[in-house]
């Protein structure tokens, strides 16, 4: 399936180029093909360009399109299932639950680009001043659903308890048959 999108507009803006030159050229119509998580899109646009300069889209800016053909919706399954499972495996479930294809090469790509900004955020959160104080108080929390025993319960909750895996086929746990339970600690 293919959907073709497209804006027709006519302007006299001239856009520059990285390096500060004016960009007189105008191609109207260009297109670009985007797999999405639907099939292939293909999106009709005017490019603005320089002899000896590249091309400039700004409708590819204003979509905020990447420079491959990937949609933003397939890289973010591509890096869900890339998480779970390996590459060749990416490529089938994506094949067999979207309307895209990206083969095995372009998933291995894909997630290296998603993950190259990994580093450097957790690089930039770290906090280089240390704090000048003598008295540092430490606050932990925890919580858990604990699972009861079922001859511990209450009589109400134990009938709850009874009526649940009578209804119930699956093999998780229900809400009656847990019960809840928070711990706070302060150090200092």
């Amino acid at each position: 399936m293919v959907v073709f999108a497209s804006v027709q507009r006519v302007t006299t803006i001239f856009y520059t180029s990285v390096n500060g030159k004016k960009l007189t050229h105008v191609k109207q119509q260009t297109q670009r093909k985007l797999t999405s998580l639907f099939g292939d899109v293909i999106v009709t646009r005017m490019k603005y360009s320089q002899r000896r300069e590249p091309s400039v889209s700004p409708f590819d800016a204003k979509l905020n399109l990447s420079n491959d053909q990937y949609s933003d919706g397939l890289r973010h399954r591509v890096a869900k299932e890339a998480i779970r499972d390996a590459f060749d495996k990416v490529v089938e479930v994506i094949q067999e639950t979207t309307g895209g294809h990206v083969p095995k090469r372009q998933c291995l790509k894909l997630t290296q680009d998603i993950a190259q900004d990994f580093g450097s955020y957790y690089k930039n959160k770290t906090t280089h001043k240390v704090e000048k104080t003598k008295d540092l108080r430490v606050l932990t929390f925890d919580g858990k659903g604990i699972a009861m025993r079922p001859d511990s319960l209450r009589d109400c909750t134990k009938k709850a308890a009874q009526k649940i895996k009578k209804s119930s086929q699956s093999g998780r746990k229900e809400r009656s048959e847990k019960n809840g339970s928070s711990c706070c600690c302060l150090y200092g």
